[in-house]
């Protein structure tokens, strides 16, 4: 087994109710050579409090604070603190919200995977689980092996959404670019999308697992959130912002960009049927603006495939 030091980033945001939830699934693992870096994102709701006093009570948790920046500007951060005080030789990151948890025993059995299969990116499970314990393993993914060639990653990857979080990747310390995503900073959805393909293009050897290791807990709040005209605005730029890098890599076929595009132009599409049965866009700004984007969307599809 190699001596893995796992560092964990956890952007934290007004997450007073679940904080001490997502630290203790970090802490209460059996494994030890691991290191917690709580961010704190401007929170106002008692939240960085309760970072200050975890960090206190146990060495393996640092805090640092920021303005409310966003996620991305938070994970940044976090990474560009632990590469000055926590890496080491070996070091993997591995994402956690403040909201959710790690399944027991994870970061064992992350390590024994990447030992065995000598990989920089391991890809692992998603369990879904509401407030009532009712759990939905829907996020598994499809795909379960070994991946050396960037073309067959990008399609296993960007076809399937379910593969878009950071907090299902073990992503090795040798992936991640001294990049602090600035331009990002205002994004609020598919950030992670964005951040992942810089650790795809870099990969030389991914590993899929179906094995759960990460528990997602939903709620309402982020539900309607990821319904939002808002949320389709970003996902549209950043899908658009993805074929474009796919493209000029000129790794894939002519014919792998034709059934992204046309993959893209369902996920809109999709997205546009919720926004219309949600009480979200139901005013006549957001109609409005759901409408140019739509527009907008459909002329980047078109160009896309050529039709």
């Amino acid at each position: 087994m190699r001596d893995i030091n796992f560092i964990i980033i956890v952007p934290v945001y007004n997450a007073v109710k679940f904080l001490e939830r997502a630290v203790a699934s970090v802490i209460s693992q059996k494994y030890d050579r691991r290191q917690l870096v709580l961010v704190d994102d401007g929170s106002t709701d008692g939240s960085s409090k309760l970072c200050e006093r975890l960090s206190q009570e146990n060495d393996s948790v640092h805090m640092i604070r920021q303005k409310n920046m966003g996620q991305i500007s938070a994970r940044a951060n976090g990474i560009r603190y632990a590469r000055i005080h926590l890496e080491t030789e070996d070091t993997f990151y591995l994402f956690l919200d403040a909201d959710d948890a790690f399944a027991p025993d994870a970061m064992e059995r992350i390590s024994q995977l990447i030992s065995e299969k000598d990989c920089d990116l391991l890809v692992f499970g998603i369990e879904q689980q509401d407030a009532a314990g009712k759990t939905d393993r829907s996020m598994l993914g499809t795909f379960e092996g070994t991946v050396e060639s960037r073309a067959e990653l990008y399609r296993i990857v960007l076809f399937d959404y379910r593969y878009n979080s950071l907090c299902r990747k073990a992503v090795s310390a040798s992936l991640i670019p001294d990049k602090d995503y600035a331009d990002l900073y205002d994004f609020r959805h598919g950030e992670d999308l964005l951040q992942s393909y810089d650790y795809y293009k870099s990969s030389k050897k991914a590993v899929f697992t179906r094995e759960i290791f990460y528990i997602y807990y939903t709620n309402e709040a982020s539900v309607t959130n990821s319904l939002s005209v808002d949320s389709f605005q970003y996902g549209s730029q950043v899908r658009s912002a993805i074929w474009d890098a796919v493209a000029a890599e000129n790794v894939w076929t002519e014919n792998d960009l034709k059934k992204y595009s046309e993959y893209n132009c369902r996920l809109l599409r999709n997205k546009i049927m919720a926004l219309c049965v949600t009480d979200a866009s139901i005013n006549s700004g957001s109609l409005q603006k759901t409408t140019a984007m739509t527009e907008s969307s459909s002329c980047f599809i078109k160009e896309s495939i050529g039709s």
